[in-house]
Formats: C-alpha cells, structure tokens, sequence
C-alpha cells in the first residue's frame, strides 16, 4: 500500500499521480479530509483522528524531559539556557506532535511505503526559525522523520528523487543551511542596528522620552513590554503606581524594529526608555564581539532520556537531533545580549529595584531573571495572554509569577512548577464583573457579529467571514471585522470585499477591543486569547476550534466555558439558533459564563486582579 503523506495542500495532485492509495494529513494542517474528499476520491486519513483532544499537555511533558536531560550537561551562558523553551516552541513540538499521530496510524497497516512529496534529508536539520521557510523547507525534515519511523517498522519510504548523489546532495543542503544561518544572523544584526539607531534619534529629537521623575534618587519598579497586549495588562500597573506616588520605569522593547509597542505606548500617553537608548551603538557591537561558546560536561549528554515509543526513538535517541538543538540554543545569542547590556544599564541608570516583565515563555524571560540576579534585586513575571498548560522546560524564571486564576496555578503546580513561586492573583487587565461575583450578560441592542482575527488561521477566518456575512445578509446583522494589533489590516480584504455585497461590514485595526465587542451580540474568534476578555465582558462567544487544533489544552476551547464550534455547519447551526430562541440561547451562555466565572475567575489572596499584583511584587524584598 502506497501512502501519501500530504505535509501541505499543494501536494495533493501530485501525490495523486504519483499513484498513492490513501492519503494522510498531518496533525495542525489548515485543510481537512473534507477539502480533499471534494477534489479527489482517494481514501483520506486525517492524523488529528489519532490524538486525544488537550493532549499536547502530556506530550509536552515528554519533550522537556528529553530538552533537561542534555541541556543539563552543558555548562552553557544565561542566553543559551533562556532558550530552551524555543526548542521546543519552534521545533520539537509539531514534530513530535505528527510522529505520534503518524505512528499510532501506521500501527493499524503493514506492508506499506510511506510518500513524500519532497526531496530527503540525509539527517536531520532543523534551523533557526523554521517556520519562516527561507532556503529550508520544513516539510523536508518532516518527511526525514516520518521515513525513520517507516525504516524502524521494518517499511520503505518514497522521496522525489536527487538530481545529484546522495554526498553531494548532503553537501550541498549543509551549504544552504550554512548560508542561511549567516544571512539569518546578518539579518538581525541589520534590523538590531536600525532598531538601535532609531532609538538613539528618538531620544535626543525628543528629549528623553520619559518623566523626569525617573531621574530622582528613589529607587523605582521597571516594567518590560514587548508587545502591544503586553502594554494594555502593563498599564493598569503603570496607573495604579501612579496613583499611590510610586515610581516605575516603562522600558519598551521590540524585536526587529517592529513599531505596534511603541504606538500603543503612545495611544495611551506613556512615557518610556527604549532599549537601545543606553549604550547605543557601542554596546550592540559589544555584545557582536562577546559570543559564546557551550561547553559539554559530559559527551553522553541525552544518554539520561529512555525513549517510551518508535516516535521518541526517532527524535530523542538520533545524536544529530541533539546536535542540532545544540546548536538552536544560541541562535538568539545576539539580541540577548544586547537586550541584557541595555537592561543592566536601566537598572543602573534609574535606580531600579525590581523588575516586571510580561514575558514567561520565552528566550527573554531568563535574561530578565539573570540580569535581576547580577544586580541582586528581584524579578516578576505576570501572565499576559491566557497560556496553555504545556509544560515548557523552564517556564518559572522569575522570582515570583503572577499567573490568571488559582486554576491555572494548581495546574502548572502540577506539572512541577514550586507552588511557593506562583500566586494566582489573576491579571491585572481583568474587568471587575468576577470581582463582584455577578453574572452579567452583556445584551447589545445592536445587531452585531464580530470576528476577532489573528496573524494565523487565514483560510478559517475567510471561511468565517464568508459564513457570517451571508448569515448577517439574511437578517440584517452587521458584521464586524477587528484585526490583531500585529495584523497589516487588509489580510482578508477579498473575503470583506465579497462579504460587503451581502451586509453591512465594519472593519476596525487599532481600535480598543473592549467597545467593539460590548456592541455586539455575538464574538467568534480561533484559539485566541481574546475570547477571554470577550468572556469577562460578558458577551456571548464562540471559539471556532478547526479539527486541526484540537489536541491544544486550552480552556477557552472548553464547552463548558464558551461555545465551541469546529466547522461551519455547527457555526450556522448556533447562530440560527439565535434568531429562533435568544432567550435559551441566552441561558445556555449564562450557565458557561457561571461556569468560567467560578473556575477561572477565583484569585488570590482578593478578588481584585490588580491589587493582588500589586502586592505581590511589593512583598518580594531585594535579594
């Protein structure tokens, strides 16, 4: 039996000629069997069907075994160690996610070649960012592994033929790979020196950007943001400091020169220091001259990982995927150092004596820990976004972590996060309905749907507009698009085009969320953490969960605490519902919303998110 192994819809027609039996789909694709059965009538497996909804939660687990058990023979700088996490954020996760679905399908067949509509990899690559494709192709590496878990069950695999012999063509993909990795790191080299010079020109064109109370003797409370979200959960913080006479610092920080921080800091009058302002220059080139090197204690340093499955055999027990990821943990060497110069130079310079960042996940959130530890003062990390209980290999950096809910607390407690490090104060951006314990249902008069986009998920989202502008057509509805803050604004403007021929159509980018959504009577949106806030607004919610999704552990993509719809005859289904009975309809996200409410919105030690921030960073003394 031939399988073709569909890693993206545009191989589909060639796979078919290439006389497949069956097809298969790999797990996070952004088309389905459905897509497939409506051009072809081959036998369609979509591998989503083999992972258990919320599953990632355990699989995760496992990778951050593997990641400490060779990360911890090597005696490596703090910037290495902060990037753990982008092991398994960027590479491992989609790859051990589609070899555990493929290998439990491939258990329920025998005598087969699995087909790949790619060219092989000798070994295993997985470079710098893959997901930005630039002369490397993921489906390669992906087709590498799948062929090694065929090869282990005794089976054959099928690539597109080398133009070239196999040692030439080994030579030549290490070439490209070498020279993308040089290209990449002069890239961010280049877009760290405009990000730097850009700086320096704001300070001096503007006068220093921030109140001249930071030049005073009293020591102050620093608090990092990098993204636009960041900014909105950082300023309730900024004004209430302000309104007991405590100083802070606003340090802004954007990789790659990107301006939505900045903007937002600005919408809302902030004042701020931008990290490039310090040592300018003279300090990025520094931090060019200081690279690092990792130093092994052991050269058996992933011999402490025993592989549970054929898949785990294949990625975690191959000594060229831990030299790979090796080599990944100092990718981000460069703006780390810098990041970290820059901020030690903060602390200095303004007198600081704790810091908060909004960063808990990422190559960042270590360096903040590392530079608070060189300066002996404490650091904070408040949750953001709402998070997914995954078990990243080093999730707790800071010195305390202020995370949503006592819920999510117990959850990553139970992952082996210490409990004496974590407070479920709730964050500080919550709305004071759960406060109050009351279940108030935002009714609008206005008959409005709003789609909550996001940079991903493009093809749902134009299924989705498609979809409720042909259900706001019928009875009178305007539908509302709201573009994410790192979205251009015009990613869908065929879709809002056709869309506009059929209802009113409202398209909002920059505008504040909170407005739009309390003028509707109906929210949709895709994975997003924007759902929440939808939620603790009261307002009625559908999270549109794609089969592709549904191993994340997310509870915004829970039945009990939100609509969850995953196609779009389910969508329609509840949308007709309420014209037909909007008072049960009503009813049924009251019951949710109760739900949510006394699961996710119970905090500690108050009910008030801000206040219990508050305290929290000021109870932690100096080291």
């Amino acid at each position: 039996m031939r399988i073709g192994v569909l890693l993206g819809f545009d191989d589909l027609k060639r796979l078919i000629d290439r006389k497949v039996d069956i097809l298969v789909i790999m797990p996070g694709s952004n088309f389905d069997e459905f897509d497939i059965k409506s051009l072809s009538n081959l036998p369609c497996v979509d591998l989503n069907d083999y992972l258990v909804k919320g599953e990632i939660s355990s699989l995760s687990r496992r990778v951050a075994t593997f990641i400490r058990s060779f990360v911890s023979a090597i005696i490596a700088p703090n910037e290495a160690l902060s990037s753990q996490n982008d092991l398994y954020q960027y590479h491992l996760r989609s790859q051990y996610l589609f070899l555990t679905a493929l290998e439990r399908y491939l258990d329920t067949v025998k005598n087969y070649t699995l087909v790949f509509q790619v060219k092989r990899y000798r070994r295993y690559y997985s470079p710098m960012r893959p997901d930005v494709g630039m002369f490397y192709n993921p489906k390669r590496t992906l087709a590498f592994v799948a062929s090694q878990l065929a090869e282990k069950n005794g089976e054959d695999s099928e690539f597109l033929p080398d133009l070239v012999s196999p040692l030439v063509q080994r030579f030549t993909d290490y070439l490209v790979l070498s020279f993308r990795k040089n290209l990449t790191d002069f890239f961010i080299f280049w877009k760290l020196l405009g990000k730097v010079s850009s700086s320096i020109i704001e300070k001096y064109s503007r006068g220093q950007s921030i109140d001249s109370d930071c030049f005073n003797d009293n020591t102050k409370i620093g608090i990092i943001v990098r993204t636009d979200s960041e900014v909105i959960s950082a300023s309730y913080l900024i004004d209430y400091y302000k309104s007991i006479g405590k100083d802070c610092v606003v340090i802004q920080d954007e990789m790659l020169s990107s301006k939505t921080t900045v903007s937002r800091l600005n919408s809302l009058g902030l004042k701020y220091v931008s990290i490039g302002s310090m040592t300018g220059v003279k300090g990025l080139f520094f931090s060019l001259f200081s690279r690092s090197k990792l130093v092994y204690s052991s050269p058996k340093s992933s011999s402490s990982f025993v592989a549970n499955s054929k898949a785990e055999n294949v990625l975690f027990e191959d000594r060229f995927v831990v030299r790979e990821l090796k080599n990944r943990l100092l990718d981000f060497f460069l703006p780390q150092h810098h990041f970290a110069t820059e901020l030690s130079s903060m602390v200095k310079h303004f007198k600081i004596n704790k810091l908060v960042t909004f960063a808990y996940v990422d190559q960042w959130g270590g360096i903040v820990k590392a530079v608070g530890d060189l300066h002996r003062i404490k650091t904070f990390a408040v949750q953001n976004a709402a998070q997914d209980p995954e078990e990243y290999p080093r999730l707790c950096w800071a010195d305390h972590y202020c995370v949503e809910s006592l819920y999510l607390k117990k959850r990553l407690v139970s992952l082996g996060y210490p409990e004496e490090k974590i407070t479920g104060t709730g964050l500080p951006h919550y709305s004071v309905g759960a406060v109050d314990k009351e279940i108030n249902i935002n009714i609008s008069q206005i008959n409005q749907i709003v789609i909550l986009t996001q940079p991903i998920y493009e093809r749902y989202y134009n299924v989705l507009i498609e979809a409720v502008s042909t259900f706001c057509g019928r009875y009178g509805y305007t539908l509302a698009v709201k573009y994410h803050p790192r979205q251009v604004g015009n990613e869908y403007d065929r879709a809002i085009n056709a869309a506009s021929k059929k209802c009113t159509v409202k398209v909002f980018k920059s505008e504040p969320l909170d407005q739009i959504v309390l003028s509707s009577k109906l929210a949709i949106s895709i994975v997003s953490a924007a759902i929440l806030r939808c939620l603790n607004l009261g307002v009625p919610t559908v999270s549109f969960l794609p089969k592709s999704e549904k191993y994340l552990d997310l509870y915004y993509t829970d039945i009990s605490n939100v609509f969850v719809v995953s196609d779009v005859d389910a969508l329609n289904q509840l949308m007709n519902e309420i014209e037909r009975d909007y008072g049960s309809f009503l009813n049924e996200f009251k019951t949710k919303l109760e739900h949510y409410f006394s699961e996710h919105c119970v905090f500690e030690p108050t009910q008030n998110p801000l206040l219990n921030v508050a305290e929290v960073i000021h109870s932690e003394n100096d080291i």
